[in-house]
């Protein structure tokens, strides 16, 4: 086990062996994991959870030196395009460790250590930011010492086609076999290059009482089935040419794909580690998530063009405003605030309306111009039938030609007579 942490960090505190890494692929990257998409990777950031798009199950194996075995089984299980949770086991067996008392050197014994620990996951989308949380329980035993303790990860992701950025902070918990457990924040992130043929990955990490170390690699795909990848990781005690570099594969079968990574020129041997991932759903998605997630963008636009429209609508520019409230029903026809947002600018619009054909037909009726009046009022009337207003002025102004009528038609029956008078 000493041997074991000394390969790691001359200066990590008590248990530093919660941060080691077991994925194939995250270990060929020089162990930055905090920005990528990595089955194992849900272990130190949960938020990865969330970011899966089908079933997965994935395990890993890895040989490290002297006999020490590291083990990992994990699966996640989306909920729906927005929300994920993942289920896994680490675990990590280490024996034939000599043990020689310093008053009795002769009386020469054997002993083993081991940690199993357990892990459930939880991540959620919100847009193009992932957040998740992890609850770990594990049971420990070093030489004659054993103990359980829980403690908890937490972490956060964005990603999009270029770019993508992980933060991460892991160990929260309580004093196990009376060492402190090492606390550790982790950022990182990578990008895609060349249609996604060239991905640079880079991790910063401060561990409590160990300080800073950072973690780079590089991956090159070019075909979509393999993947080579080499990185850096300055806390692997090495030597020689190959001194902290590591390296490996990763093989992309359909629904299965195989990672491997080697850490060459240890000290104390060549470690070597293996990821199996398998992903039923990898190959094309199931039509029920294809669906919800086209669902899912259809709303992401809908609540943009509300948000627009609300702007414009603060603006008073409420014609454009309940453009935009009309397409985000396009999108969706179910969004109740763009149905409240333009049920309000509907309002507003319409009373602006009926108030100038109110003001139109009070000029028809101060010059003298009924008809005319009777029509603008009556366009007032068919927005709003309800409107006092122009009810009384439209009476007004029939009233009016009604007169105007009754008088032209006496005058003209009194003209008729008196030329009938006069032969």
């Amino acid at each position: 086990m000493i041997s074991l942490i000394l390969l790691f960090s001359q200066t990590s505190p008590g248990l530093s062996f919660l941060n080691m890494k077991i994925d194939g692929k995250v270990i060929a990257l020089g162990g930055a994991s905090t920005g990528i998409i990595s089955p194992e990777g849900v272990y130190f950031n949960p938020a990865i959870a969330g970011e899966f798009k089908g079933f997965n199950f994935s395990s890993a194996y890895s040989y490290y030196f002297l006999g020490s075995h590291l083990i990992s089984i994990s699966s996640i299980i989306p909920l729906n395009v927005e929300k994920g949770v993942g289920f896994g086991l680490r675990g990590f067996y280490t024996g034939g460790i000599e043990n020689r008392p310093e008053d009795d050197p002769w009386n020469l014994s054997y002993y083993s250590s081991y940690f199993l620990i357990g892990h459930i996951d939880y991540g959620m989308r919100l847009n193009n930011l992932f957040l998740g949380a992890g609850l770990n329980i594990g049971n420990f035993k070093i030489e004659h010492s054993g103990g359980t303790g829980v403690f908890l990860n937490a972490g956060v992701k964005y990603t999009d086609e270029m770019f993508n950025a992980g933060l991460s902070i892991t160990n929260l918990g309580t004093r196990i076999l009376r060492t402190s457990l090492p606390i550790t924040v982790q950022a990182g992130g990578g990008l895609n290059l060349f249609d996604k043929k060239l991905h640079p990955v880079v991790d910063i990490r401060y561990t409590l009482k160990a300080g800073l170390s950072a973690n780079a690699g590089i991956e090159f795909s070019p075909v979509e089935i393999f993947s080579l990848r080499a990185g850096y990781n300055p806390d692997i005690t090495s030597s020689g040419l190959f001194k902290g570099i590591t390296m490996g594969f990763g093989l992309n079968l359909k629904t299965l794909s195989i990672n491997y990574a080697a850490i060459p020129g240890s000290n104390l041997g060549v470690s070597h580690f293996f990821t199996i991932s398998y992903s039923p759903g990898r190959e094309e998605k199931p039509k029920k998530i294809a669906v919800q997630e086209t669902f899912s963008k259809e709303r992401m636009m809908s609540d943009k063009l509300v948000e627009q429209g609300i702007s414009y609508f603060k603006e008073k520019k409420y014609k454009e405003a309940m453009n935009y409230f009309d397409l985000s029903l396009i999108w969706n026809p179910n969004n109740r605030n763009a149905k409240q947002w333009l049920d309000k600018v509907t309002n507003i619009l319409n009373t602006q309306e009926v108030e100038k054909y109110i003001s139109l037909g009070k000029n028809k009726m101060a010059s003298g111009d009924y008809l005319n009046a009777v029509y603008y009022f009556g366009k007032a009337l068919s927005i709003d039938s309800t409107n006092q207003t122009a009810i009384k002025l439209k009476r007004k102004a029939e009233e009016k030609i009604r007169r105007g009528v009754k008088s032209i038609s006496t005058r003209e029956m009194e003209l008729a007579l008196k030329y009938y008078r006069m032969g």
